[in-house]
């Protein structure tokens, strides 16, 4: 006899004497061990033939009940709410093959993680005071642009200043180095919110590493652009070295600028210097994709992708600058650059913030607009003969 047949034989007593203890659990809320006998009678009745869909659905439902109950804490976390949604929905879609009722619980998630950014995040600041020699280094590199510079030579400088623009293999030596031995990648996995979305689950080593990587690249960035970039960018405007006319001349002599963009990249600088910082963004933030893309149209390299040889669609831009020709011809600061900045999710994803309407009031922000200045003015000291 084997084991299917003992099975088979002794099904109903099996499956009762499991009922019992799992229905025990269910009333007790651990809900965790009942979801564990819901397996094990699923397998027998799958060697018994015997449909198991609404077992399914009732280990869907425990994700609910834990996710309102939360193993009976009196302080309910949102954070934990969505979390055990999400295994809901993942378990509906997958198991029961119920689109629908997994799409049902997407809002519901998202309004939790929303009221998590709101509620449950605790933001924590420290001041970093500008040593003796920061201040130096700063007062004489602010001299370069403020002073030293002739004022046609300002822009060019800037496109081209190695200073302002991070070391990407630089910072993934230095990222490895602050975070190795670190525990906390080793006690649960990372996930990272940003307004009401997760923006992603990072659990092995590799994913950690990148995570790693890019946070580490935001914060040297935003040390570069607090002590170098606003002081310099802002001086200049503040003793006219820097106007809306002088940054036009500078990007309308370059070569690889679209003639027909002109008047939309000049509308969006002067909006800029009337303090219009939403129309500034929204304006040249689209017209840098634009470039970037026309740049290597010019040198025969083809941005579009063929769909079943019926029409041609545009590569999306986060594929397009992982393109190995892209970044041979930009190097990797520039292509990292562009990359954390205005497309990947755990970066400053600009580009798809600005298109997809992420941004409220608040993030359209003078320094914001001075970052997006800075990266068109970035792609003009490249030509055509360098590429």
């Amino acid at each position: 006899m084997n084991f299917k047949t003992i099975i088979q034989n002794n099904s109903s007593l099996i499956i009762f004497e499991i009922e019992k203890s799992k229905n025990r659990y269910f009333k007790d809320k651990n809900y965790h061990i009942y979801r564990h006998f819901c397996e094990e009678i699923i397998k027998i009745y799958k060697i018994s033939d015997i449909d198991t869909e609404h077992i399914e659905y009732a280990i869907g439902l425990t994700y609910h009940l834990e996710a309102i109950n939360q193993q009976n804490r009196e302080v309910k976390s949102s954070l934990v709410k969505a979390s055990f949604l999400e295994q809901a929905e993942k378990h509906y879609k997958n198991k029961c093959q119920n689109i629908e009722l997994a799409k049902d619980l997407r809002p519901i998630i998202k309004s939790c993680y929303g009221f998590v950014v709101e509620n449950e995040l605790q933001e924590f600041k420290t001041e970093m005071p500008l040593t003796s020699l920061m201040q130096v280094q700063l007062y004489h590199y602010k001299r370069i642009y403020l002073k030293d510079l002739k004022q046609d030579l300002i822009l060019k400088q800037l496109s081209v200043d190695n200073i302002l623009l991070p070391n990407y293999n630089e910072v993934v030596k230095s990222a490895k180095e602050a975070y190795r031995g670190s525990i906390l990648r080793h006690i649960g996995s990372t996930s990272p919110i940003s307004e009401t979305r997760k923006l992603g689950t990072f659990n092995s080593d590799s994913e950690n590493d990148e995570y790693d990587i890019f946070q580490h690249y935001n914060l040297m960035l935003q040390l570069t652009w607090d002590m170098r970039l606003f002081p310099i960018f802002l001086g200049m405007v503040n003793n006219y070295r820097l106007t809306s006319t002088s940054i036009m001349n500078h990007i309308s002599k370059w070569s690889l600028l679209k003639s027909t963009r002109k008047t939309i990249i000049a509308r969006g600088i002067d909006r800029f210097f009337q303090n219009d910082y939403i129309s500034s963004i929204n304006i040249l933030v689209p017209q840098i994709e634009y470039q970037l893309r026309y740049m290597f149209e010019l040198m025969g390299y083809s941005t579009t992708n063929t769909l079943d040889g019926r029409s041609q669609e545009e590569q999306t831009f986060s594929s397009f600058l992982k393109d190995k020709f892209v970044i041979e011809t930009l190097g990797i600061d520039v292509v990292k650059y562009f990359e954390i900045m205005f497309v990947s999710k755990i970066g400053f994803n600009i580009r798809n913030s600005v298109a997809h309407g992420f941004y409220g009031e608040n993030n359209f922000s003078k320094e914001l607009n001075i970052i997006v200045i800075y990266s068109l003015i970035i792609l003009t000291k490249f030509n055509l003969k360098k590429v």
